[in-house]
């Protein structure tokens, strides 16, 4: 079977499929990037419509078979739009998403401030669909250990309005899980350098890098056709880029 045994993938396919049956509602899965849960995302997409919420590159690398399904989270909500109730499920690897644009929110965890994605919670707000959140225990490859995956119902009841700090606590609840594994010692983690980005300082530093870099390339003159066209683009991309370091300052 792979990283999962057959028995535990029947038993936690079993756990999302018999509420999905019961309850009549598409669930909303929130997943971290290891091959124990790309396993698990492949084996659901296969039995239910459903779709995933990631980066194209980063699954095409990681899981193939996911990664024609995958939507950025504006994207997906925008597709959604005027849907009463959620047409299919939704696999969220929310540790592979790092921006500052109106999908993502700053929250508090501990001494630190994350900018997560809102969707998995925007999802629940709108549609009130099962969630559910998937809990890894490490593998390291080195020791010859596989990681696994468990996955937990997600029970806090929320309504289609609630105050920032409910919103945020619901946030820090799915994510909790992540935030736990950042300083395990294990290789299984794929996206662990990614969502270290989503740290407040760490964003922060990231976007005045690459303002740094922009503005060393505009300097470069070579005023051909080529030149001008990539220019256009790199002002684009500098406009983009202090709009999100504002952001994060906010």
């Amino acid at each position: 079977m792979g990283v999962l045994s057959k028995f535990k993938m029947r038993r936690e396919l079993a756990r999302v499929m018999d509420v999905w049956r019961n309850e009549g509602k598409f669930p909303v899965v929130v997943l971290p990037s290891t091959k124990a849960a790309f396993e698990f995302a492949t084996h659901l997409c296969s039995r239910i419509p459903a779709a995933v919420i990631g980066e194209r590159e980063m699954m095409a690398k990681w899981a193939p078979a996911l990664s024609e399904r995958v939507r950025k989270p504006l994207a997906l909500w925008k597709e959604l739009k005027g849907q009463e109730r959620l047409p299919l499920a939704i696999l969220s690897f929310q540790d592979q998403l790092v921006g500052c644009d109106a999908s993502f929110s700053k929250v508090s965890i501990g001494e630190k401030a994350y900018i997560l994605s809102i969707i998995e919670t925007m999802l629940l707000m709108r549609y009130q669909p099962p969630m559910f959140v998937g809990v890894c225990r490490a593998g390291k490859a080195l020791a010859g250990r596989r990681g696994s995956i468990s996955i937990r119902r997600y029970s806090r009841a929320v309504s289609a309005e609630m105050p920032k700090a409910m919103f945020d606590e619901v946030m820090r609840e799915m994510m909790q899980p992540m935030i736990e594994s950042l300083d395990a010692a294990d290789d299984d983690w794929l996206a662990r350098k990614f969502f270290r980005l989503k740290v407040d300082d760490n964003i922060e530093k990231m976007l005045a890098t690459r303002l740094l870099e922009i503005e060393s390339l505009l300097r470069i003159g070579n005023p051909t056709e080529a030149r001008c066209a990539a220019d256009n683009a790199l002002l684009g991309e500098l406009k983009a880029s202090r709009k999100q370091l504002l952001c994060t300052a906010a």
